[in-house]
């Protein structure tokens, strides 16, 4: 924990003498020497070249600098996304390669699809699997079949999804059990626990393949949407005062970014977070001889939850995280010393994983901001140290082999290999993120150009790193041929499609990056493979298009072809086409504006 707090005052203080260099009269390099806990790559015949690079102190332009973004649409929205976000990235990289700025704004649609999809606004469907009428109050009407319950809720807990480890099973299968009572006493735990039900219902709608093949990705989505909107309606925003409510919300963010929703699990994630301090879910409680074991693990589950929640929403959409600073240390303290009265390992192992998962985010999220943010107007900075890369490059080393000691001691070999795909692929999101502002200097290579090895370094490890991943997903998909890769990944996956694609119209289309192509195509395949209603695949499969649509003048692919010849998972008989996902808003496409540029 030190060491990280050591660390930022490192990167603070490199900011600092980089844009104060004359006017500071007292030298910060003897304090910068001892805070700085990187070391010195080696072992490739470049090291020296690199290492000359970094003496001479040279610095990285970043192509996101300035590139804020505030985006309208009527009656008086606005969404702000920062200028190291997802939206900001995908829209610079249409602006570097088309000048056309209508072309631009035409793809604030698909855009706002990945991260801010609109909710249905039919009505409940009607036929043979039709839904009773979304009302209050409550009736047991609106409760599935008990075999239907068992069945969704049996796909919640036996999923190992990033995110999704604050339920007790035992506990929630008991309610559950007096639920469906024959004559369910009305008072304040079963009303309490109705919206964590429902909310946990939805997710079982939005996962269960073997549902989505029998009825339809469509019936499975209104079905999921509808328990979504009851959970909504029981859970009172003014009695937020206990942990199974808190696990509502984290249901419900959980629901908002399976959907292609983030920016709205935002507000959701504010809400936790408080609720989360007010309950001291980040106070150590082992001493506390009244609070069982069970309910300590399910606080640290919950907190450690919603850490990783937290962190991975601000990076994405890059906004301040909702968790304090202080709050979080404490909270990760209070996990280890918890953590140390636990009497199984397998239980040891899993909380393990999400705990090196918060920390790997917490990282990211915190060495992102100190190198390229200026630390007063929180603008990304132009010009970045490449001194702070090279500690950069090191740190992320230390947390791969970190990850991959922990995953070897995990005994389910199933759940071994999914948590393996969850954390391998969240560092490679944090290598891309790091790396990507980096690309343009693709360009100046393309055309023949010489440049400072520092400075092509990371541009050539972004492309390096896109490909593996591609690689890497490829040959888990065919290990686990029906495990639908969850948000995170798919967009980590759309992440990678995108810099190759940022290679390709470097070269201006040709041939020479051929091997960029084949990645590309089988990343399109694997999104393709992986589409269902509203879910990360399609909606980023939507902005490919849109994207190549506009490039197309450097790079193409046959989407149509791509389509009919891979198989979705959840694909039904009938089903040759992909879903379709209306992106449109009630307020029409040309109303939708970036302001911010």
């Amino acid at each position: 924990m030190l060491e990280q707090h050591l660390r930022q005052a490192y990167l603070l203080l490199q900011s600092h003498a980089q844009h104060h260099p004359r006017a500071d009269p007292l030298s910060l390099k003897p304090v910068l020497d001892i805070l700085n806990f990187g070391v010195a790559p080696s072992g490739s015949p470049n090291s020296i070249d690199w290492q000359d690079d970094l003496s001479r102190g040279s610095n990285i332009n970043s192509m996101l600098a300035g590139c804020r973004r505030l985006i309208s649409s009527p009656p008086w929205n606005t969404s702000l996304y920062g200028p190291l976000s997802e939206t900001a990235f995908i829209l610079r990289t249409l602006e570097i390669f088309n000048l056309d700025r209508a072309g631009v704004r035409q793809a604030l649609l698909p855009i706002l699809g990945i991260f801010d999809l609109p909710f249905p606004t039919a009505a409940e469907p009607e036929g043979p699997f039709s839904l009773p009428h979304l009302s209050l109050p409550w009736t047991p009407n609106h409760l599935p079949n008990k075999d239907d319950a068992t069945r969704l809720l049996d796909t919640v807990f036996k999923r190992t999804h990033p995110f999704l480890g604050f339920l007790h099973e035992p506990s929630f299968c008991s309610m559950v059990t007096i639920l469906y009572g024959q004559s369910p006493e009305e008072n304040d735990t079963r009303t309490q626990f109705l919206p964590l039900f429902h909310h946990a219902i939805a997710l079982g709608y939005l996962w269960d393949r073997d549902w989505h093949r029998q009825r339809g990705c469509d019936v499975a989505m209104d079905s999921a949407m509808f328990h979504f909107k009851i959970g909504q309606k029981l859970l009172d925003t003014t009695q937020l005062d206990s942990l199974v409510s808190l696990q509502a919300l984290l249901c419900s963010a959980i629901f908002l970014i399976s959907t292609s929703r983030i920016s709205r699990a935002y507000a959701f994630l504010g809400l936790a977070s408080s609720t989360a301090i007010r309950l001291g879910l980040h106070c150590d409680v082992t001493s506390k001889p009244n609070i069982a074991w069970q309910e300590r693990s399910m606080r640290i589950a919950a907190f450690i939850s919603l850490g990783r929640l937290d962190l991975y929403a601000s990076l994405v959409l890059d906004l301040p995280a909702l968790l304090p600073d202080t709050v979080l240390d404490t909270g990760i303290n209070t996990v280890y010393a918890t953590l140390g009265h636990c009497g199984t390992r397998e239980v040891d192992n899993t909380i393990e994983a999400s705990i090196q998962h918060l920390e790997l985010l917490r990282f990211t999220s915190t060495t992102r901001r100190a190198v390229f943010t200026d630390v007063t107007t929180g603008e990304a900075v132009e010009s970045i140290d490449s001194n702070l890369l090279g500690a950069l490059d090191e740190r992320l080393r230390h947390w791969t082999q970190k990850i991959s000691h922990l995953l070897a001691q995990v005994t389910q070999q199933e759940r071994n290999s999914e948590m393996s795909r969850h954390l391998e692929m969240a560092c490679n999101f944090a290598q891309l993120s790091f790396y990507r502002p980096f690309l343009p200097y693709l360009r100046i290579m393309a055309e023949g150009k010489a440049i400072p090895l520092s400075h092509s370094r990371h541009a050539l490890a972004c492309i390096k790193l896109a490909s593996t991943t591609i690689t890497r997903l490829e040959s888990n998909a065919l290990a686990m041929p029906d495990v639908l890769l969850s948000w995170d990944t798919t967009y980590t996956l759309f992440l990678a499609i995108m810099c190759l694609v940022f290679l390709i119209s470097a070269h201006k289309g040709t041939s020479r990056p051929s091997e960029a192509w084949k990645r590309c195509e089988t990343g399109i395949r694997l999104l393709t493979k992986n589409a269902c209603m509203e879910n990360c695949a399609t909606t980023c499969l939507k902005m490919l298009k849109e994207v190549v649509r506009q490039l197309n003048h450097t790079v193409d692919f046959d989407f149509e072809s791509i389509q009919d010849s891979t198989g979705r998972i959840c694909q039904t008989g009938m089903d040759s086409k992909g879903p379709d996902v209306p992106l449109q808003r009630s307020c029409g496409k040309a109303e939708v504006k970036d302001l911010a540029r």
